[in-house]
C-alpha cells in the first residue's frame, strides 16, 4: 500500500487526470476498432467482387470449352487431311515439321553447286 502510484495515494486531483487518460485511451481503442472493421469490410468486399468476376469468367469459358470439345473431331480430321497432303507434296512437309504435325524430318534442300 505504500506504492506511490496507487490510486489511493495520488489524491483526487490526479484521479481526474487519470480518468481523462482512460477516456482518451478508450476513444483511441474505439477508433482503432472502427478502422480495423472498415479495413476488414473493404478486403471482404474486394474478395467477394473477385470471386464473382471469376465465376462469370468460368461460366463464359465453359461455353468455349464445350464448343472446342465439339470441334475436336473436325480438327483431327482436318489435321489428317493436311498430313495426307504433306505426304503427296514434299515441299509442304517442311511446314508440317515446323508445326510438329509429322514425325518425319524435313528434307533438307540439296546444297547449291559452286
Amino acid at each position: 500500500m505504500n506504492d506511490p502510484l496507487s490510486p489511493l495515494s495520488l489524491g483526487s486531483a490526479s484521479s481526474g487526470a487519470l480518468q481523462d487518460e482512460v477516456n482518451h485511451l478508450r476513444s483511441l481503442l474505439q477508433m482503432t476498432l472502427v478502422a480495423s472493421l472498415l479495413a476488414t469490410a473493404s478486403i471482404a468486399t474486394y474478395v467477394f467482387w473477385q470471386v464473382r468476376q471469376l465465376k462469370r469468367e468460368i461460366t463464359g469459358r465453359a461455353g468455349t470449352m464445350a464448343q472446342m470439345q465439339q470441334e475436336t473431331p473436325k480438327m483431327a480430321g482436318w489435321i489428317g487431311q493436311v498430313k495426307e497432303f504433306g505426304r503427296t507434296h514434299p515441299d509442304f512437309r517442311e511446314i508440317l515439321v515446323k508445326y510438329k504435325l509429322t514425325d518425319e524430318p524435313a528434307m533438307s534442300p540439296a546444297p547449291a553447286a559452286k
